[in-house]
């Protein structure tokens, strides 16, 4: 199920065994077969119920009941906020889909190689990743049932996993010539908030981590999700197909683990100037001098010139440099974001 289709509350989670819920009886049909309201009918949802909606609540119903349990007994214990869970479960999704995303662009990388070496043409490429898709998806299917099948363990189960990483090069692509990269099907927007995490998000993760909830246990149960989702986005790229992973409605670009180098659209001066800084200044005058054949060139006023140097603008739409010790610290933060939990 992607993102799209869940609801955007929590109704959905409330018959799940391991969120209380508390229904009081309504009074007696009346004669005429109609149920009569009061004002004391309510729906009590555990603190986990009322903070699991979008992302999270589709994480959370992919999870065992034994998983659900833990994390209700987390908030409940006072460990973690609801909150805390809503975050680190939506943090996990995008991770899913984000090397889902880059799995299924090195494989495709390697599956095309030799077709791009021979001069494919767009629609043999389109061809290509269509099929690269459907086999995909059908790996995943085959490792989702050997895990339920109990066979984790297994060297089928292994090489599998190893397939679907995608992480072995093929050769034949140290022999392309620069500029033959397949980018418009394997674009990651590092503004795209179905992607991107936040530190908020990341922080909730830390926290789910330091308790005793296995979150490799966790991924494992999201990926066929994160592979639904990311195989819709690149659908969505590479063949315009409506979108069916909804953005993330809390996503903040100024909280973003990772931001891009330019951001937004820029504004009228910035988008004129930028073009007329290319523009060959017009002449308007030809001046003889002295010397025969030789002219002293007059141009006509640039109505630009009081606009800031291209290099001015430019430096301004950079990041400011991060200092060594804001450096250090990014790396810890994403080293331990990012790890392999098992």
């Amino acid at each position: 199920m992607g993102v799209a289709s869940v609801p955007g509350s929590v109704v959905g989670a409330v018959n799940r065994p391991s969120l209380s819920t508390t229904t009081t009886t309504a009074p007696k049909a009346a004669a005429t077969g109609v149920a009569a309201s009061s004002p004391q009918d309510q729906v009590s949802l555990s603190p986990l119920a009322k903070s699991l909606h979008d992302e999270s609540l589709t994480v959370f119903n992919a999870l065992s009941d034994d998983q659900r349990g833990q994390l209700s007994a987390l908030v409940d214990s006072g460990q973690l906020s609801g909150e805390d869970v809503h975050n680190a479960l939506k943090q996990r999704l995008k991770e899913a889909r984000r090397n889902a995303f880059a799995s299924m662009g090195r494989m495709f990388s390697n599956d095309t190689a030799e077709i791009r070496l021979k001069g494919a043409t767009s629609g043999q490429i389109d061809g290509a990743l269509r099929t690269m898709l459907e086999r995909r998806s059908g790996m995943v299917n085959s490792l989702t049932e050997m895990e339920r099948n109990g066979e984790r363990g297994s060297q089928a189960y292994k090489d599998l996993s190893t397939q679907l990483q995608a992480r072995d090069m093929n050769p034949v692509l140290n022999r392309l010539a620069p500029g033959s990269g397949i980018t418009r099907h394997f674009t990651m927007d590092f503004e795209d908030s179905r992607l991107m995490s936040t530190h908020k998000e990341g922080d909730a993760v830390y926290k789910l981590k330091a308790t005793s909830f296995n979150l490799g246990d966790l991924d494992r149960a999201i990926r066929p999700i994160g592979e639904r989702d990311a195989t819709a986005l690149v659908n969505e790229q590479s063949f315009g197909a409506e979108s069916r992973v909804s953005k993330d409605r809390a996503f903040s670009l100024d909280d973003a683990i990772i931001k891009p180098i330019f951001s937004g659209q820029p504004d009228q001066t910035t988008s004129s100037f930028i073009r007329d800084a290319f523009r060959p200044p017009e002449i308007e005058e030809l001046i003889p001098t002295n010397t025969p054949g030789i002219y002293e060139i007059k141009f006509k006023p640039n109505p630009d010139q009081d606009k800031p140097s291209l290099r001015e603008l430019l430096s301004k739409s950079m990041p400011t440099p991060s200092t060594p010790a804001q450096l250090e610290e990014r790396r810890n933060y994403l080293t331990g974001l990012f790890a392999k939990y098992t």
